[in-house]
């Protein structure tokens, strides 16, 4: 994203290369009027983005909501926090990112995924010593499991 103030400062570039103003604008996209606009109040906003920048190297983690309610508590008088908002990104100042919290190795789904078909993941032994698999996977349901008992129980008949 290109600021005003960077686009201004093309089209008086282009300008110095002896192109109109008005054909300046227009490749540069901005209208004439925002090249020739001054902010109406530089002066009344001095203090206060001395204070702004203060307070946020103070407390860098804070965004522009909560220093703007800090500002009014230590100025003792609401501000706007539309205003407060134009001043931190005039003054470019923006929130560190946080870094992502680190990821246990053990429980990465990408370990967890199935290699082929009837893969086993756990096994156990049953009280008659018979060895049970257990494959978790939303396929087979518990239809798997009704089948896998009738199993079992013929042949334990059939011992």
């Amino acid at each position: 994203m290109v600021t005003s103030t960077a686009k201004r400062e093309a089209v008086k570039m282009m300008m110095s290369h002896k192109i109109s103003q008005q054909r300046a604008c227009k490749e540069i996209g901005i209208s004439r009027s925002q090249f020739v606009y001054e902010p109406k109040q530089p002066k009344k906003d001095k203090p206060l983005r001395d204070l702004l920048k203060s307070i946020s190297e103070i407390y860098p983690r804070f965004g522009y909501g909560r220093i703007a309610v800090m500002l009014s508590w230590r100025l003792k008088e609401t501000i706007n926090i539309k205003r407060v908002y134009r001043i931190w990104y005039m003054l470019n100042l923006q929130l560190p990112k946080k870094r992502p919290k680190r990821k246990r190795l053990e429980t990465n789904p990408i370990k967890m995924c199935s290699q082929h078909t009837n893969h086993v993941w756990s096994s156990d032994r049953a009280a008659n010593g018979q060895k049970l698999k257990s494959i978790t996977n939303s396929v087979i349901g518990p239809t798997f499991w009704s089948r896998s008992m009738e199993k079992m129980n013929l042949q334990k008949e059939s011992h």
